[in-house]
Order: structure tokens, then sequence, then C-alpha cells
């Protein structure tokens, strides 16, 4: 391709930058990283190192005028403080889920953005890939008929048995890292990609107490802050007229989860949200048979077996992370709206607070935002020309 790429910074040099980095250097085009900035110096300068980029503090960062997009990949704790130094650099921001740890603070950076003339992106992009585009053509061409029902849950295990005081900075459990901001927003984008945006919620969730159960973890048998569900079930109203279940736990001893969309003419079995191929599978009205679905797009994960480069284990080694900046990128040069949009990060919190707070009020809870269904990405490209997808 002939083009000028956009100027990349990256905050946040953990696992999951490796795969952001590997992507958005040597998968898309328009993309060009410049530099990145951690915390922790040596964990920068490894990345920096490994993918022949610069090596920055967050000041020098955010004041380079060669950055035009900065990739927010730090813990859910520093997102709106970050998210919003960086709004006010003048610099479009792309985000890690979740785009802030509260829906109102979200809803403060996606005004700061547009009253800036800026783009706010969210994770997670999976739903761009090959598996959930595909989902999309086979509903949007009617072979489930009309929509009904959707029924998604996924079960994981979180334990607070290890050595380190905390699994993360700024805790596990609480507002922007626990289960439904951490994982929940896979689903509701998945969902929000497929079936448009969602109305009303109702439900019902619970806060699990835990302790520090290491020996060798110096807060040993004190009791962990939870201020956030670690089990949530709630009911979704789509605009559109279907309406499901949302049930996520981090109490499960197993890993377990489905999305599974029942229409008036056949029954649609999803990938998992955290992947963006895996399997689909069709049953139409009369038959009784799956049928396992071809990919109708391109960006798929690649072979689990291939290793990282780095020759040590990488988070997500093998996934495309990172395609929602690419196609933000596209989305400004286009001036179109992106696809993992600011909109939608805030919905993703609203619902996720909205069910919450249904069952702290015993109440319905109408939601305010109701962003566009994303639009779906023409089908039929793969290989090495597949980015052009995303100019549109």
């Amino acid at each position: 391709m002939n083009l000028e790429p956009f100027g990349v910074g990256v905050i946040g040099a953990g696992e999951i930058s490796y795969t952001y980095l590997y992507n958005m250097t040597r998968t898309f085009d328009i993309l060009n990283v410049i530099g990145i900035a951690d915390m922790k110096e040596d964990r920068s300068l490894e990345r920096a190192q490994q993918f022949g980029i610069s090596q920055m503090s967050v000041e020098e960062l955010l004041s380079d005028p060669r950055i035009d997009i900065v990739v927010n990949l730090t813990y859910p704790s520093s997102h709106y403080d970050l998210n919003k130094r960086a709004l006010e650099a003048g610099k479009h921001v792309y985000c890690e889920k979740t785009i802030a740890d509260t829906y109102e603070h979200a809803k403060e950076l996606l005004e700061l953005a547009e009253s800036s003339g800026l783009y706010l992106g969210a994770t997670p992009d999976t739903f761009l890939g090959g598996g959930w585009q595909t989902c999309r053509k086979l509903i949007d061409d009617g072979m489930i008929g009309e929509p009904v029902m959707v029924n998604a849950h996924l079960v994981r295990s979180y334990q607070t048995s290890g050595k380190d005081p905390f699994p993360r900075p700024g805790g596990m459990w609480v507002p922007g890292s626990a289960i439904p901001y951490d994982m929940g927003a896979y689903y509701v984008h998945a969902l929000v990609n497929l079936l448009g945006p969602v109305k009303k919620v109702s439900g019902f969730s619970r806060r699990y107490k835990k302790y520090f159960t290491h020996p060798c973890n110096e807060h040993y048998k004190e009791e962990v802050t939870v201020s956030a569900p670690t089990v949530l079930t709630g009911t979704l109203q789509f605009a559109g007229g279907c309406i499901g279940t949302l049930c996520i736990t981090s109490e499960g001893a197993i890993t377990d989860t489905a999305v599974v969309i029942h229409g008036t003419e056949g029954s649609l079995y999803c990938p998992d949200p955290n992947f963006f191929g895996d399997e689909i599978y069709l049953i139409r009205k009369g038959d009784t048979q799956k049928y396992k679905m071809p990919f109708t797009h391109g960006f798929v994960d690649m072979d689990e077996n291939t290793p990282p480069f780095t020759g040590k284990r990488e988070a997500c080694h093998n996934s495309v992370r990172g395609i929602g900046v690419a196609d933000m990128a596209w989305a400004i040069r286009n001036h179109r709206k992106a696809r993992a949009n600011g909109e939608l990060g805030v919905h993703a919190l609203e619902i996720i607070e909205g069910i919450d707070k249904s069952c702290l009020e015993g109440r319905t809870i109408e939601l305010s935002s109701q962003p566009e269904q994303p639009k779906p990405l023409p089908h039929g490209y793969f290989g090495e020309d597949a980015e052009s997808c995303l100019d549109d």
C-alpha cells in the first residue's frame, strides 16, 4: 500500500503489549509505532529493543509531534487518568478494556474527545475478527431469521492463592478490573456487533468475600478488597427486539464459555468472544444437524503452536489484537466512525453497571447510551491484502 501511516505511541509494556506491537509493526501498514513507555523502565526497554522502536517516558510520548494515536495498555486503574492526559495532549486514544473504571468517567472521556475533535477507541476488538464477522454476515443474510433470544455465559476461576501482594495494581475485584469489566466487555462488544445496542437491563449480582491464602504473601489471611461483583447475571433487552441473558462469574472451578443466538429460522453457535476465530456452528429450522461454517472474513487467530519470536511465553501471541487501532486509523483517514469506538466502550460499562444497579435497587434500568451498531467489515478479504477491507 502506498500510504502515509499514523504515528503510534504505546503506554504499557506488560504481557499484552507483545501481540499489539507485533500486529501494529507487521500486520497493519497504516500504523507506524514510534515508541513505548512504561512505569517499569526495564520492561519498556525490552519491548523497544524487540520491535526496533524508541523507549520513552510518558511525558516524552505525549509531547512527541510524530505520535498521532496513543495506545493505552496499562492496568485498568490507570486508564481514566492516562486517557484524559492523552486527549488533553491532542492525541487520539485507543484503550485496552475497560475505557475507564466507571460509566461516568467513561462518559467524561468521550465528551472530552468529541469536543476536541479526537477519536477515542476501546477494546475488545475481537468482534472484528473473522469468526465474529462471519457470524454477523450469517445473521445479516437471514440464516437464522429474526434473532429472538441470546444466551451468553462465562465461568472463570480468579483466585487469591499467589505469592504476589496483589494480582493487579489497584486490585483485581474492583470496578474496571473485576470479571464483569475485564471479560464482560468482550461479550457486550460481540453482542452489540451482532444485534445492535441494548435498551434495558435487569439482573442480580453478588460480591463474595476473599482472603489472601498463600503463607508467603505479605497480606496472608487478610481480607481482599472486593468492591465489584464477582457473580453477575443480567437480562438484556436489545433495541432491535431480541432479548437475552448475560451470566458471568469468577467464582467457578473451570473455564466455560458459550454464546448462542436463536432465531425464527435457526440457531447460531458463536465463537468464544476472547478469540478472533474459533469454530462456528449453524442449525437451520427443521433440521437437527449442526453445520460447521467456514469463515467469510480474514483476521483470525494464528496457529497457537507457532511460537513468539521472543522465544518465551507471550500473552495472546497468536491473536490479531490491534486491528481496532488500525480500523481507527483508517476511520480517521476516511472521516468515518471507528468500529471499536468510545461510544461502544461507554455502552459496555453502562450495561455492566446497570445490571449491578438493578440488583441493588430492585428495578429495571433503562440505558442512556445507544451507540450505532458497528458497520460490518466487507467479506472476502484474506491474506496480505486483507487490510484493504478497512479502507471503507
